[in-house]
């Protein structure tokens, strides 16, 4: 048995651990020297690989057979909204950082090369991933020197994005249709999303065409299915993630600041993590002490 609940990335224990610290003291977050962000942005796109970092993601709860409880993450969908400055957020109201943004790569449109490592504080291995316009695979470099390699195919043409999900055999995962994307699935109902008006989108249910969610860029600002607002403040030169309540009012989760070289992102506590661009490559720094580091080989 499982039940949805709207629960949020780093909130709750994980605020209030004592293993958590913040990313920054307040101070040093006001001297941080700012850089504008991009306008907000509201198109159709998609992400195969769950190459992103959670600012919000949902979560479950799953009772077992002896009726005990726990949570879990909810999957990452394939497909959702990119909306500027790297942010994606898919159709399990999962928003995120993209990583592949952040390396500046884009496979989603005519593919991409790119040769990389990387490298967590989790873990004493050594991961080398490479991306082509036809796959995407990963070597895993023991510390005794052995490795095991995985690859995923996938191929994308003006009608199809194809991806081999199971056994490497590519099966179709969404469909291109005129103003937005359709997500396929073998069994079932599926959605879409689609442009009904420049920066308005539905999300509409298969195979009846049902209109179940309603998103809307408005100049500086998107609201996402009445869930969350994101605002982008000029003059404040950072990005503030909203969760609107039922009475309507909003409450701010999250704020996105950036320097010439940096992203971070913070919540009310200061609990969040940063991007530190440097050495062809970024460095990963969150609250529980994660540290990942990505950068590019020849």
């Amino acid at each position: 048995m499982k039940l949805l609940l709207p629960s949020l990335f780093l909130l709750a224990v994980l605020v209030f651990s004592s293993c958590y610290t913040p990313i920054y003291d307040a101070q040093t977050l006001q001297e941080l020297p700012r850089q504008e962000p991009s306008p907000l942005e509201l198109s159709a796109s998609f992400e195969l690989f769950n190459w992103r970092y959670d600012i919000i993601r949902q979560q479950e709860c799953v009772e077992d057979s002896d009726g005990d409880t726990s949570s879990e993450d909810v999957d990452y969908h394939p497909i959702g909204f990119d909306l500027g400055n790297g942010l994606f957020f898919d159709l399990n109201d999962n928003l995120s950082l993209r990583i592949d943004w952040l390396l500046g790569i884009d496979y989603t449109q005519n593919g991409d090369y790119a040769k990389l490592t990387y490298h967590s504080s989790h873990h004493r291995l050594v991961r080398e991933l490479d991306l082509t316009p036809d796959h995407f695979q990963t070597k895993i470099i023991r510390p005794n020197g052995r490795s095991n390699s995985f690859q995923t195919a996938y191929t994308i043409n003006e009608n199809e994005v194809t991806c081999g999900i199971r056994n490497n055999r590519q099966r179709p995962v969404l469909e291109f249709i005129e103003k937005g994307v359709k997500f396929r699935r073998w069994l079932g109902n599926y959605h879409a999303i689609e442009e009904v008006e420049p920066g308005r989108f539905h999300r509409l249910r298969y195979p009846k065409r049902r209109v179940c969610d309603t998103f809307v860029l408005s100049k500086d600002e998107i609201s996402l299915s009445n869930n969350y607002l994101i605002r982008r403040e000029v003059q404040g030169d950072r990005i503030q993630i909203f969760r609107r309540r039922i009475s309507g009012r909003l409450h701010l989760l999250y704020t996105i600041q950036m320097t010439p070289d940096e992203i971070v992102v913070y919540d009310a506590n200061r609990i969040g993590f940063s991007v530190n661009f440097k050495d062809q490559g970024f460095i990963y720094r969150h609250s529980n002490g994660t540290l990942e580091r990505y950068w590019f080989r020849e």
